[in-house]
């Protein structure tokens, strides 16, 4: 498993370009979202080029993957900054969902999503602020918007009186984010059997290594995840030729041999 992981790491390092920066695939325009994600594979972030983009809802990984590096303090700051200031618009609460609760999403000013709200709630734990007001509005979206099934699905968990299908990259998010307290240790067991089962039937290289990780931070073992994952890696050490994933592959199987991701939980 150390072998797999290392060999998805150099392979991230060659895809870097000339400032350190990759695109979703090698070769591809660079993009925040990749290239911050480099650093859950401890691979060395471009923090002067980053300072240089409009981040977009890609900033708040930068608080959670940067926020203990004295040379990002710049960024991080501003990314926080401006997470404080993009909380969705609000309505009224409904029988489908409460829609009163602020939450983030993709876009400032449009409705709260599930991964950008999970996104902002690891972002604020990780610099320490996860009792602020802020955080606890996004667990509360977080809670409102588990489904029926125990998993999240990208937004509402029902529309019209209907019930939504659970997603398994959403769900993954929703449950790390929602890993830092024993307050949810029963919703959180729920949304990982969803999830659990849902990788059993259909299992994607982004569903598998956030089921690692959330299993290793919830106290299951990660490991025969892992495998799994490990299993699907290709021959060149990426998971399905693309840096964001084969960064996430690389953090999950740091899960089980180290030096995982700190995610400030529990």
């Amino acid at each position: 498993m150390y072998t797999a992981m290392t060999r998805g790491c150099a392979w991230l390092w060659a895809a870097r370009d000339e400032a350190g920066a990759v695109g979703y695939r090698p070769g591809n325009t660079p993009r925040p979202e990749p290239t911050l994600l480099l650093a859950m594979a401890q691979v060395d972030v471009p923090i002067d080029w980053l300072e240089g983009q409009q981040l977009g809802w890609a900033g708040r990984l930068a608080p959670l993957l940067l926020g203990q590096r004295k040379e990002a303090e710049a960024l991080v700051t501003r990314e926080l900054d401006r997470l404080r200031s993009e909380r969705s618009e609000t309505g009224a609460a409904s029988d489908d969902f409460d829609a009163s609760l602020p939450a983030w999403g993709w876009v400032p000013g449009t409705a709260g999503w599930t991964e950008p709200t999970a996104h902002a709630l690891l972002a604020l734990r990780a610099v320490g602020e996860g009792d602020s007001p802020e955080a606890g509005q996004a667990r509360a979206f977080l809670r409102d918007r588990q489904g029926a099934d125990g998993g999240w699905n990208y937004g509402n968990p029902r529309m019209m009186g209907q019930a939504l299908d659970s997603a398994p990259v959403a769900t993954g998010w929703a449950l790390l984010a929602l890993a830092d307290t024993r307050d949810d240790d029963e919703r959180c067991a729920w949304g990982l059997a969803w999830l659990e089962a849902h990788c059993a039937r259909l299992p994607t290289d982004h569903s598998l290594a956030l089921l690692t990780m959330a299993r290793g931070v919830l106290g299951a073992d990660p490991e025969p995840t892992a495998r799994a994952l490990m299993d699907r890696q290709r021959a060149d050490g990426s998971w399905g030729g693309r840096c964001d994933l084969t960064a996430l592959g690389c953090a999950a199987l740091m899960a089980v041999v180290g030096p995982p991701i700190q995610l400030g939980i529990r």
